[in-house]
């Protein structure tokens, strides 16, 4: 394994709100191994930040039931023009700042499929909420 270099340490220090400066002082006076421990804590305070936020953008999205896509039977649903469920399950339609609305008859999994798609954008640091027509 490659010793842990400063400019490691000083990426990783970013993700925890630390000085660079002192962060550049205490790296460079370290040892190999001090630096390799130096940058693990910063990596894991860094996930540890990660998933908090996750849970706390999950807690605050008020869903019904945790839900997920995988294994979600899309027989029932109909999708416009080109797009499909890959690019739904993606969600790109974040990306491209786009809206989505979810109709149909009763049992389609309109719930389900919108319910999972806040847990998926939570997952990935985005806020979102799950809002039905009482709640609006």
């Amino acid at each position: 394994m490659n010793p842990i270099t400063v400019q490691e340490i000083l990426e990783a220090g970013k993700h925890a709100s630390l000085t660079g400066s002192v962060l550049t002082e205490w790296a460079e006076k370290g040892t190999p191994k001090q630096r390799e421990y130096l940058h693990g804590v910063l990596v894991a305070e860094h996930e540890s930040r990660l998933e908090s936020r996750r849970q706390r953008l999950l807690k605050a999205a008020r869903l019904p039931a945790l839900k997920t896509l995988s294994g979600f039977d899309y027989t029932c649903v109909k999708f416009t023009g080109d797009y499909g469920h890959e690019p739904l399950e993606s969600l790109d339609f974040i990306d491209r700042a786009q809206d989505l609305v979810l109709y149909g008859d009763v049992g389609t999994g309109k719930t389900h499929m919108a319910t999972a798609l806040v847990a998926a954008a939570c997952r990935r640091g985005i806020a979102a909420g799950f809002f039905t027509p009482r709640r609006w």
